[in-house]
């Protein structure tokens, strides 16, 4: 089976589903990759198509985006869309710095729109329970301290310096990318 893509689970059929989410538009850093991410991710669907991510963003039939850039377009991507007054989902990291996260939310306070790191995981059922019981019910007491080890299989060597994996420019680097799943 081929590895799930979470850009898929927003058109995934589901019989208690509350709402119907209809992807609109994808805006690209140029009209080919937007044209061949629907021939992957969306088979059979006909959103619009736009070369810039500043087209999607203008767009009135587009009322939430989601950011997927590499983690140094960010802010930037978020500004934008906030400013053309679209909500905004924002693939982690959400930005680069803490600065750079209150200036995001700053903007959006300003502009009254909602914005989130889409940190899916916060949400599920479990990681709720396991909140709730370490630091509301405090089963295990005070936490001081945690370990975690977390690996993947992932050839860094073998890619080139233009990575968002490797180039420190896209914040490259285990603490804003795969650290989180610790």
């Amino acid at each position: 089976m081929a590895p799930r893509s979470s850009r898929m689970d927003l058109i995934l059929e589901r019989p208690d589903a509350i709402t119907n989410h209809i992807i609109q538009a994808i805006g690209s850093s140029s009209l080919q990759k937007g044209q061949d991410f629907i021939k992957k991710f969306l088979p059979g669907k006909d959103p619009s198509v736009y070369g810039s991510y500043a087209a999607c963003y203008n767009d009135p039939d587009v009322d939430i985006v989601y950011i997927g850039t590499p983690h140094a377009f960010h802010k930037q991507n978020c500004l934008d869309a906030i400013a053309a007054g679209k909500h905004v989902l924002c693939e982690k990291a959400f930005a680069i710095t803490a600065r750079e996260a209150r200036e995001i939310l700053d903007a959006a306070r300003v502009r009254n729109m909602f914005v989130m790191e889409a940190m899916w995981t916060r949400h599920f059922p479990l990681v709720k329970a396991l909140q709730r019981i370490l630091h509301e019910e405090k089963l295990r007491g005070d936490i001081k301290r945690v370990f975690c080890d977390s690996g993947m299989k992932m050839d860094i060597s073998s890619l080139g310096q233009e990575s968002r994996l490797k180039n420190p420019a896209l914040g490259a680097g285990s603490l804003l990318d795969v650290g989180i799943y610790s």
